[in-house]
């Protein structure tokens, strides 16, 4: 029964790997567009601005002072969601 787990582990892993060789070489072409984090709170938001630079965009999909388990998508944030890779 352990093999079996640690095949499965290994086969996890040889899927992972090839998952992320893809994202690295399909990313090549974002070097000069700007990054942009999404904070589902506002609070979290500002924290990450403090954290990262200024080149790049933190937005929030909730308003200030909004409650998240009551909040709606507004048309703003619906481009959150379609954003193009």
């Amino acid at each position: 029964m352990r093999a079996l787990g640690h095949y499965r582990c290994m086969k996890n892993l040889k899927y992972l790997a090839i998952f992320l060789v893809l994202v690295l070489v399909s990313n090549r072409g974002l070097a000069q567009s700007k990054y942009k984090v999404v904070c589902s709170m506002n609070i979290i938001a500002d924290m990450v601005r403090s954290l990262v630079p200024s080149q790049i965009e933190v937005m929030s999909l909730v308003e200030i002072g909004g409650d998240p388990h009551h909040t709606r998508p507004l048309p703003r944030t619906r481009g959150v969601f379609m954003m193009q890779i």
